[in-house]
């Protein structure tokens, strides 16, 4: 065991997301549409981005401006999610979406302070156990009702809210 965190002279590429981080590639805000003029949330992560119709709440709509040749999907417009199977999940949730900007890792890891901006000038701050710091930049889903947030394209990685 080291007590100074590594051996000397390690070059180990892991990064256990200690501390404070802040994200600033990936973002997600309020914003008049170019073509049209209407409102819509602009979502820009992992190199790409994505222009939703509000609220940014399930299934999350894409703008018909930038997504015109869109199959549509059984519900009422091309959707960001259109599988039935995920929608049956999300049935009774209180589902937001947004990018996670700064994940704040406790010193023993017990839990993460993470910052979701969900909106211009609107924030969810949350606390979730255990380290959630590699949510940071990401795209994620807060569900209120079941007090879980997960990473948009990996489900699986389902943290608990304290």
């Amino acid at each position: 065991m080291h007590f100074d965190g590594g051996c000397i002279g390690s070059s180990s590429s892991v990064n256990d997301f200690s501390g404070y981080n802040t994200a600033t590639e990936s973002t997600c805000f309020s914003t008049k549409c170019p073509e049209c003029g209407d409102e819509v949330f602009f979502i820009r992560h992992n190199g790409g981005s994505v222009w939703l119709d509000p609220p940014l709440g399930w299934p999350w709509y894409k703008h018909g401006c930038f997504y015109p040749e869109d199959k549509t999907s059984e519900f009422d417009g091309p959707a960001l999610v259109t599988d039935k199977t995920s929608l049956e999940l999300a049935e009774g949730s209180n589902l937001e979406i947004g990018i996670v900007k700064r994940t704040c890792v406790e010193a023993n890891r017990n839990y993460t302070d993470i910052v979701l901006e969900s909106a211009e000038l609107e924030s969810t701050e949350v606390r979730v156990k255990n380290n959630a710091g590699f949510l940071l930049g990401k795209l994620c889903v807060l569900d209120r009702a079941k007090d879980t947030i997960w990473p948009f394209y990996e489900p699986d990685y389902l943290f608990w809210l304290y």
